[in-house]
């Protein structure tokens, strides 16, 4: 994947970072809270599983693009 642009690379840099601030976030606050709320637990860890599911979406497409540019050239 060493062909990806400028824009694929910075999207999957921001994808990489939503999911990294949302695991932190979980850490720090919801699994040190006391009692924990698990409604908000819950929501989160949704939006950990989908921005992860973009990420893999994303860089699985781009590999596609990058594996039927090779064949055809």
């Amino acid at each position: 994947m060493n062909n990806l642009s400028t824009k694929d690379l910075n999207r999957l840099r921001s994808q990489a970072k939503i999911i990294m601030n949302r695991v932190e976030i979980f850490i720090e606050t919801y699994l040190l809270e006391a009692p924990p709320d698990e409604n908000l637990i819950n929501e989160t860890l949704q939006e950990i599983i989908k921005a992860t599911n973009s990420l893999t979406t994303a860089a699985s497409k781009m590999k596609t693009a990058e594996t039927a540019h090779k064949l055809n050239g």
